[in-house]
This record gives structure tokens, C-alpha cells and sequence, in this order.
């Protein structure tokens, strides 16, 4: 039972409580697929998204850029989600905004990261979705940078695994 796509967990796939919906637990070291619970069953990510963006901006993105925050990208996350408060024309690294991101799940910062990298959130949601192909996401479906909810938008606890993993390394 190695790798992610064995096709059972070493302790089997027994619920041990009832308030999990899915679960997937995975030793990366020996690749082995330890316990899972509905391993492939769509589910709301949320701000597990974030790693995903995170993930594609460290690999398109250098690190040291200044990066300005604009009126699109603000505009376009509601006044009431988690943010660091960005004004239009402020400027960070893109790392900083990258720590924003991941400590403070700051859903202003990763729409300007994602306007920053590849000229608009479409293209990198367009991105997010094919690295996560690339990667052996099969469930995955991303429709925006942040996480904020969509219907849409969704993955499994088998694919945060394989994004997780990836962004181990």
C-alpha cells in the first residue's frame, strides 16, 4: 500500500469518530497511505486554497519583487474577509505577502500576489487548476486565489495530500 494512490489504507478505512467527513492520513517518508476516511469524497477546501496559491507564486514568483497592491485586486475580495488591510498603491515584497497569506490567511494578499504573477486572478486560477492536474489532483476544482467560499470550488482529502506533499518538498 505505497504512494498516495494505494488502494487501501495500512489501518483501514473504519471511521473512528463521527464527526469526520473525509480523511486521509499519510506517512510521506515510507509513501504509505496509513488511514483514510472517504478519501475522494469533493469537499469545501476554504483557505486550503491559499497553499496551492502560495505554492504556484513561490515557482512563477521571485521572492524579493515589490509587489503594488491595485484596486482590482482589493475591489475584488469582500470588505469583511480576513485581510492585512492593504491599501491601493501600498507596496510589499512578495514574500511578506506570502507569509500574510500562510499566518494570517490574508485574502487581500493573495489577490494581489495573484495579479502580481500573472496579470490577473482568471490566469492564475487557469494555473492553480493545471498544476494541480500535474500534480494528480483528480478532484480538485479552483475557482478563486483565496478560498473564499464557492460552490465550485472543491477538492478531496486525497488531493491536499498530494498539494501538501508537493509543497513539502
Amino acid at each position: 500500500c505505497h504512494g498516495i494512490d494505494a488502494n487501501s489504507a495500512l489501518l483501514g478505512d473504519e471511521k473512528v469518530t463521527d464527526n469526520v467527513r473525509a480523511a486521509f492520513l499519510y506517512e510521506a517518508n515510507s509513501q504509505t497511505v496509513m488511514y483514510t476516511v472517504n478519501p475522494d469524497q469533493e469537499m469545501f477546501p476554504a483557505s486550503l486554497v491559499k497553499i496551492m496559491s502560495v505554492l504556484l507564486a513561490i515557482e512563477l514568483g521571485n521572492l524579493d519583487d515589490i509587489v503594488v497592491a491595485s484596486d482590482s485586486a482589493l475591489s475584488s475580495v469582500p470588505y469583511d474577509a480576513v485581510s492585512i488591510k492593504l491599501q491601493v498603491g501600498e507596496q510589499m515584497k512578495l514574500l511578506d505577502l506570502l507569509y500574510s497569506m500562510i499566518v494570517g490567511s490574508a485574502n487581500d494578499s493573495a489577490a494581489v500576489v495573484a495579479e502580481h504573477i500573472l496579470g490577473n486572478q482568471d490566469e492564475f486560477v487557469a494555473k492553480m487548476n493545471d498544476y494541480a492536474a500535474e500534480i494528480g489532483c483528480t478532484g480538485t476544482n479552483f475557482v478563486n486565489v483565496h478560498g473564499l467560499h464557492h460552490e465550485e470550488q472543491v477538492t478531496t482529502a486525497r488531493d491536499v495530500v498530494r498539494i501538501l506533499d508537493r509543497a513539502m518538498q
